[in-house]
C-alpha cells in the first residue's frame, strides 16, 4: 500500500494535486479533490490481497529475527521467502492504468 502522496496533474481540470491512493476491496484509485475525476490505478485479486497479508505477516516476523541477532542463514532463508512471495503478489495485480507514475 502507497503510504505517501503522490504528486499529479488532473488531466480534466489542469489541478496539481498531491494524492494518496485509496483501496476498497483491492481496487487502488485515487480522486482529483477538486473536480472528483477518479483516477483507478490497479486491481489486486482476493489471491492477492491474501498474499499481501502473508507478506506483512512474514515482513514482521523477519524484522522479529534480526532484533533478535539470529544467524545470517535464517535471515537469508525468510528474505528468500519474502521475495517469492512478492514475485506471486505482482502475478495478482493488475494495472489499470498507463500511466508509469500512478
Amino acid at each position: 500500500m502507497v503510504k505517501k502522496k503522490i504528486e499529479v496533474i488532473c488531466d480534466n481540470c489542469e489541478q496539481k494535486i498531491k494524492v494518496k491512493p485509496k483501496e476498497i476491496k483491492g481496487y487502488m484509485f485515487f480522486k482529483c479533490p477538486k473536480c472528483k475525476k477518479e483516477y483507478p490505478i490497479c486491481k489486486i485479486s482476493p489471491e492477492g490481497l491474501r498474499i499481501r497479508k502473508e507478506i506483512k505477516k512474514e515482513r514482521a516476523e523477519y524484522y522479529k529475527l534480526v532484533t533478535q541477532n539470529f544467524p545470517t542463514k535464517v535471515l537469508k532463508d525468510k528474505e528468500d521467502q519474502i521475495k517469492k512471495l512478492l514475485q506471486e503478489f505482482q502475478k495478482n495485480v493488475t494495472p489499470l492504468t498507463d500511466n508509469a507514475e500512478t
